[in-house]
């Protein structure tokens, strides 16, 4: 049985994110752990707080996440599910926590918007580019009806197909659904005879699963994979972060507002290869 690890911050998005993820663990079972750090800066001592007032947000964040996690219980039955309140740093903290429990996958709740989410928690987000495992962030509009159709975002002309063609070959065995392989020419220029080679690479390491090769125009990256997903009913967004690139075009502060539409449809950032 495969760990999974869902973030929440004791709000309706996290909630959100906690039903996806049991509705997810219905179809592969899965251990649930929903973990909330409870975090303060070492200044707060300094502002008058005492320790007897942490502890009573301590000791109500704990009954918020037990109502929670009893709600989620009767719902679903057959899923393993944990709640854990932890004091500490919040990445470090998230970062012990999937060595220890072993996870292979971390799912996380969008405030609204990703605007919002940028804005109150930023870190997090560039966090998620070095976790050692995928993480799906779950927009609130979204809801998990099994995975038919995923795109995967990459430039299959240039990529090396090697990492990201077991990657494909896993979530495949895991979902059955139909790969939709996206690359936005943004310049719209001719293919060359070494791209043309490179493409022919990952077809014939695809060839014997259910896999569609998209080439999109536009000068928004944002906007064509968005309206893509939309046309093609894509269930789940797949891409590779990294610190200076697709992530960076995706999901960057400057990018925000061109990609406000893909909050319909859930994002799996992978992970060195990872997903058990």
């Amino acid at each position: 049985m495969s760990t999974v690890i869902v973030i929440t911050n004791l709000t309706a998005s996290s909630q959100h994110a906690l039903e996806y993820a049991c509705r997810l663990g219905q179809q592969e079972p899965a251990r649930i752990i929903l973990l909330h750090v409870f975090s303060f800066s070492a200044g707060v001592a300094g502002e008058g707080v005492t320790m007897a007032a942490l502890n009573d947000v301590y000791q109500y964040e704990e009954s918020a996440m037990k109502q929670e996690m009893d709600s989620m219980k009767e719902r679903y039955p057959g899923v393993a599910l944990e709640a854990r309140v932890v004091a500490g740093n919040f990445e470090e903290t998230l970062l012990e926590e999937i060595v220890l429990s072993e996870a292979s996958l971390v799912i996380t709740g969008a405030e609204g918007d990703y605007k919002d989410f940028m804005s109150w928690d930023n870190h997090v987000l560039n966090l998620f580019t070095d976790l050692p495992v995928p993480v799906i962030i779950v927009p609130s509009q979204a809801a998990f009806t099994g995975v038919k159709n995923l795109a995967f975002a990459c430039n299959y002309r240039v990529d090396d197909p090697d990492e990201p063609v077991n990657i494909l070959r896993k979530l495949w065995d895991l979902w059955h659904c139909r790969i939709h392989l996206v690359f936005v020419n943004k310049e719209g220029r001719a293919v060359t005879e070494g791209e043309q080679v490179n493409e022919q690479s990952w077809r014939e390491a695809l060839q014997r699963y259910d896999v569609v090769f998209h080439e999109l125009g536009g000068q928004d990256v944002a906007q064509a994979v968005d309206a893509f997903c939309l046309e093609q009913s894509i269930d789940l967004l797949a891409i590779k972060p990294h610190r200076h690139g697709i992530w960076t075009n995706l999901f960057g502060t400057n990018n925000t507002r061109n990609f406000a539409h893909l909050n319909n449809i859930p994002v799996l950032a992978l992970r060195a290869g990872r997903f058990d």
